[in-house]
């Protein structure tokens, strides 16, 4: 991904603020250097509304993998952390987690619909 890609990509990221998206983009490529607020929050948001390859593209995968933190994921929205797990296990070779589907459950949630009266469920 090239400067000028990066740059709309930050601008269209914070185009509610009034800011210079070469400065983020200084923070995205300088995280060592960067105030860890401004890194913070920039990576938040970042992560909250861009595609996967995007992130890294403007981030660098060993960034992504660094600021993947426990701190990080107490500043997400709660409809992102399930996203924010995943990203974890899969950067960190972990296997994902499915959900469970319990026959108990199943069977209490088609009792309604399935009336033992009409079908002998």
């Amino acid at each position: 991904m090239n400067k000028e890609d990066k740059i709309a990509i930050i601008k269209g990221l914070f185009w509610d603020y009034d800011i210079k998206p070469e400065a983020y983009l200084w923070i995205a490529e300088h995280p060592d250097e960067a105030d860890r607020k401004d890194l913070q929050h920039f990576f938040i948001k970042a992560f909250e509304r861009l595609r996967w390859h995007d992130l890294i593209g403007i981030f660098g995968i060993e960034t992504v993998k660094r600021l993947l933190t426990e701190e990080t994921r107490r500043g997400l929205r709660k409809e992102a952390r399930g996203r924010f797990d995943s990203a974890c296990a899969i950067l960190q070779g972990k296997p994902l987690t499915i959900t469970r589907q319990d026959i108990e459950n199943r069977k209490r949630a088609l009792k309604p619909f399935l009336s033992g009266r009409w079908y002998g469920v």
